[in-house]
């Protein structure tokens, strides 16, 4: 196997699918048994800059500006390489999978964080029979790679484990003779009918989404983020941390844990207040000029801010 890819949100299905596309013999693993992940949940858009819709709009945008907002959004405690990437490769890379997915998004919205309007949505979401980005995203990925003989896609399969072995690494030099070091070369998991199956591997990409669903006290929402125990979450059950778990296991380096995105609009079930499984309003309320009040009827922030500022003004 070239490859094995944990997870099938839209990080997932899009490595599988790029993997895929060039020959790779690629297996993914879903341990839920539907594919998509959070990624179906993506309910707004995408962003993307100098695209033809803001040109027919006479939205001027630049990645300049885009760089701005994503370090003022991440508090400037982003990765240089990764927002870089994000800045000048994005456009290229989403159109073309766009277009190979026969995904049409014609419709801009401004949403929270952004001083350009450059989120792009389907035609008239939500209303009608139209699907939300990640909906789309997801279901015409999995068609796509079901389609691909060499992709091999399996869901209720739960990995539990990945292989390490020692290797000798090359010898750039005399005196790194006999250096050691450890790659992951396979991954064990459970099938649909709860047998351990052993894979062999060359790569393995991990893309198994985040861990605030799990509370136990040997979670890592415990561990990094303790005093975040008490409040609710839209990610589903599957966020559980087994992922990042086995990464770290296998030697890999975790950063950034603490940093956890707030939203200020979770949705209480008045059936079951106490339930910390939460729904997200959707920014797309906000971008059409819905607007929060408190209990004397005063606006207490801007809705287009960041969720961070926002959740902060209601936790204080």
């Amino acid at each position: 196997m070239d490859s094995v890819i944990i997870g099938t949100g839209i990080a997932g299905l899009c490595a599988a699918y790029e993997l895929g596309k060039q020959g790779c013999q690629v297996l993914v693993l879903e341990k839920q048994e539907e594919f998509g992940g959070n990624g179906k949940e993506a309910l707004t858009g995408i962003n993307l800059i100098g695209s033809s819709s803001q040109d027919a709009r006479g939205i001027t945008d630049s990645i300049t500006q885009f760089k701005k907002d994503i370090y003022y959004a991440g508090s400037n405690q982003n990765d240089p390489t990764l927002v870089e990437l994000l800045a000048t490769k994005s456009k290229e890379f989403v159109t073309n999978l766009l277009k190979e997915l026969d995904i049409t998004l014609t419709d801009l919205v401004n949403c929270g964080g952004h001083s350009v309007t450059r989120t792009h949505k389907p035609a008239n979401w939500p209303t009608g029979d139209s699907q939300s980005v990640g909906r789309l995203l997801v279901n015409q990925l999995v068609a796509r790679l079901r389609a691909l003989p060499n992709v091999k896609l399996l869901s209720s399969s739960r990995a539990i484990r990945l292989i390490v072995d020692e290797i000798t690494l090359p010898i750039p030099s005399p005196s790194s003779v006999g250096t050691k070091d450890k790659q992951v070369t396979g991954v064990v998991y459970l099938n649909s009918q709860s047998e351990e199956i052993q894979v062999a591997t060359k790569t393995v990409i991990m893309c198994s989404g985040g861990y605030m669903a799990c509370r136990s006290g040997s979670s890592l929402l415990a561990e990094f983020t303790a005093d975040l125990c008490s409040l609710g979450t839209a990610t589903g059950k599957h966020a559980d941390g087994e992922g990042i778990k086995m990464t770290r296991a296998a030697g890999g380096e975790l950063v950034h844990m603490t940093n956890v995105q707030f939203d200020a609009f979770g949705i209480i079930n008045q059936s079951d207040p106490s339930n910390l499984s939460k729904d997200i309003l959707p920014s797309l309320i906000r971008s059409a000029g819905a607007i929060v009040v408190n209990a004397d009827g005063k606006r207490i922030f801007n809705e287009l801010d960041l969720s961070k500022k926002m959740a902060s003004a209601l936790l204080h």
